[in-house]
């Protein structure tokens, strides 16, 4: 292994024994029959699965589980490590198909999921298409000319300079003509 992937390494050992601590800490307040059902759910969690589907595979209620994340912070602080442990080792196995591969797609999407405001996409409104405004505000400012859309003297706005060559169509049936 190189200097690179050690460091990598080691941030993981680093998430495992701060769980293992944690989960010392819970051993002290928990009884065996309770601690094998969250040593059952923070497997399923650090596999990928959310905490609602781990709870049903391991039969616990997650509603209680819920009130219980809430009330006891080793337990949440438990669950949360198992979480970024599967993150780390996803994204370390993804960062190394980019790396050692070239696959440039997914370096690209790790940058844009990573730095979205350098390499993200155009965010979408709740229509599923981009910001209209924005995009106008955006084309006006880079291909628009610096006069101004409404005249200062009457507040009235002008007839666009590309439109007042063009014939005026007052019916549809002037399209034919």
């Amino acid at each position: 292994m190189d200097s690179k992937e050690n460091k990598i390494a080691e941030g993981l050992s680093d998430l495992k024994l701060e769980a293992d601590s944690v989960q010392d800490k819970l051993e002290k307040k928990l009884n065996k029959n309770q601690l094998e059902f969250i040593i059952k759910i923070a497997h399923k969690v650090q596999a990928g699965m959310d905490v609602e589907e781990s709870c049903v595979l391991a039969g616990v209620d997650y509603k209680k589980f819920k009130e219980a994340l809430l009330k006891d912070k080793d337990l949440a602080r438990l669950i949360e490590l198992k979480r970024l442990s599967y993150k780390w080792t996803l994204l370390r196995a993804l960062n190394k198909k980019a790396i050692e591969k070239g696959d440039d797609k997914m370096a690209l999407l790790l940058l844009q999921t990573a730095f979205p405001d350098e390499f993200g996409k155009k965010k979408k409104d709740k229509d599923g298409g981009v910001d209209p405004v924005k995009d106008a505000i955006d084309y006006i400012s880079k291909n628009g000319d610096s006069s101004a859309l409404i005249d200062p003297r009457n507040g009235r706005g002008g007839e666009p300079k590309d439109k007042k060559d063009r014939p005026v169509v007052k019916s549809i049936l002037d399209i034919f003509k």
